[in-house]
């Protein structure tokens, strides 16, 4: 299943370093990540910034999310995306000086910026 293996290949990068600009194979942004996981995993060519990912996604809401499917984090014009892999958590690349982790999809920082969940792939 593809889904299965986007969480797969994402959890493989946990601990890669998060560079500005990067998409892998060794060291990520946020965008870059997901765009690397989904080249990887479903053949799926993502473009290298999260809002123009944004625009590429089917909206979704948190209960009907599903593992593999992208989150959207955006506060003053910055942005974050993450790959979702259930029970509330995402693997993200958060940012300089960070490594590619397992983060929540809601808390403080999360909560206040959260703008959405999307599919790239059919549910």
């Amino acid at each position: 299943m593809v889904r299965s293996r986007i969480v797969e290949i994402a959890r493989k990068q946990i601990g890669d370093s998060y560079v500005p600009g990067a998409s892998g194979p060794h060291g990520f942004d946020c965008s870059g990540l997901t765009r690397f996981v989904y080249q990887q995993a479903a053949d799926i060519s993502l473009p290298h910034y999260s809002r123009a990912q944004y625009g590429k996604v089917k909206p979704v809401s948190r209960a009907n999310a599903q593992p593999g499917d992208l989150v959207f984090f955006f506060e003053n014009g910055a942005h974050h995306v993450g790959i979702y892999i259930g029970d509330g958590k995402m693997i993200d690349a958060p940012g300089r000086g960070d490594k590619v982790r397992v983060s929540p999809t809601t808390g403080s920082w999360w909560g206040r910026t959260f703008t959405g969940m999307g599919q790239i792939l059919p549910a």
